[in-house]
């Protein structure tokens, strides 16, 4: 299929950008940028009481309070103009991809506050959010989007960003994952998954040809046979060449395909190389599973459903990512001395 790409290079005003913000209100976009300028403020007033106590009460050295003065006024106007920049930037982003979505016959929604999906990526932290979201516009197809949730708080506090790919299937499936080895975390020589879930090993099962040279599958215990049917060579080939560097999972009706970073969609190629895995291992997840069924569940095979046991995978307990967690940062901690040591 043919799509129109000349809106991502198209030229955007701040009348455009104030339609955009009629369309789709984003008060919350605002209300940070309020919460960013009163904090910039209120540092610089508490930065200017402490200079004037230590210049003026103790040092007696006027100059220098109005040279410290200067500094701070110079880096409040940049630290403001910085983020209205960004801000510039991002809603210049959401008003080209709502005129692609409008040239190629798409939906588009800015933001949506805890989408509703069903991966592991959507039910781990808090304050989750899918931004520039792409979807077709006939039914229920396929979604391209980025996501982010925070986890952690105060200093420890992370904001978690991926990209993903949401694939719409006729039938329920069973919780599969296939967790590429590409984009793994090496520490001390093994390799470990940078999924925010964890699953029992004994859930593992290796398919034929180099697909394990890409891959990790793992299917509930009892549904290997199920995994052989719907993972056919065809659809293994293209998943090594078309999405060998992203995760994937299956999960009731929806093929996920995930980025472990946010997905440059104001980009051609990129929105390109999205709509080619839609078109290949989507379509073809779709051809191969419109007739399956799961037999464990006796009469009501007919009714679309998956059996209990097959409904989600076995996850690890959190102890076991907190200490994974503890090896990793210890291992940072160690290459970081090393690497000083060998100045």
């Amino acid at each position: 299929m043919q799509r129109d790409y000349q809106a991502l290079q198209s030229i955007v005003s701040s009348h455009d950008i104030a339609s955009l913000k009629q369309l789709y209100p984003m008060e919350k976009s605002s209300a940070g940028l309020e919460r960013v300028i009163k904090r910039i403020f209120f540092g610089f007033i508490a930065m200017m009481v402490v200079v004037f106590y230590l210049t003026v009460v103790l040092a007696h050295e006027t100059w220098t309070q109005f040279a410290f003065i200067g500094i701070g006024l110079v880096c409040l106007v940049l630290s403001v103009w910085a983020y209205r920049f960004q801000q510039r930037k991002l809603l210049t982003t959401r008003v080209r991809l709502h005129r692609f979505a409008t040239a190629n016959g798409l939906k588009y929604l800015p933001v949506t506050t805890d989408p509703p999906h069903s991966g592991i990526i959507f039910s781990v932290g808090r304050d989750r959010r899918a931004e520039n979201r792409l979807m077709s516009g006939q039914a229920n197809q396929y979604e391209i989007a980025n996501y982010q949730y925070v986890t952690g708080s105060g200093k420890n506090r992370s904001v978690i960003t991926y990209g993903y790919i949401c694939v719409y299937l006729d039938r329920n499936l069973p919780n599969m994952v296939l967790d590429s080895k590409q984009n793994n975390i090496r520490v001390f020589g093994a390799q470990l998954s940078n999924l925010p879930i964890t699953f029992h090993k004994d859930q593992i099962l290796e398919l034929e040809g180099d697909f394990n040279k890409y891959f990790t599958l793992y299917a509930p215990k009892e549904y290997e046979r199920d995994a052989l049917y719907i993972f056919a060579p065809d659809l293994m080939a293209l998943l090594i060449d078309e999405a060998s560097t992203y995760d994937v999972e299956i999960v009731d009706d929806r093929l996920y395909v995930y980025s472990n970073t946010s997905f440059g969609l104001e980009d051609p190629a990129v929105l390109e190389r999205l709509f080619k895995i839609i078109a290949t291992v989507g379509k073809k997840t779709v051809t191969q599973t419109d007739r399956y069924a799961d037999e464990r569940t006796g009469e009501m095979v007919v009714q679309n459903i998956v059996a209990q046991p097959g409904r989600r995978l076995k996850r690890k307990t959190g102890w076991f990512l907190t200490a994974l967690t503890i090896i990793y940062v210890s291992y940072q901690i160690i290459q970081y001395f090393i690497t000083m040591f060998n100045k």
